[in-house]
């Protein structure tokens, strides 16, 4: 068994094969949501603290 990950997250009207349907207008609410992660073990706390002040 095989696990890749799409070379894109976000999808676009061009890339239609992202993670979970998240487009830049709803990437917040997607990946935050509840029981979602988009990597195995997670993003590490301060990563996510380093990404979440971008905008």
């Amino acid at each position: 068994m095989a696990v890749d990950q799409s070379p894109r997250l976000i999808n676009s009207p061009s890339w239609p094969y992202g993670f979970m349907k998240v487009t830049r207008a709803n990437y917040q609410q997607g990946l935050l949501a509840p029981g979602v992660s988009e990597t195995l073990h997670g993003i590490d706390q301060h990563v996510y603290d380093q990404l979440r002040v971008v905008k």
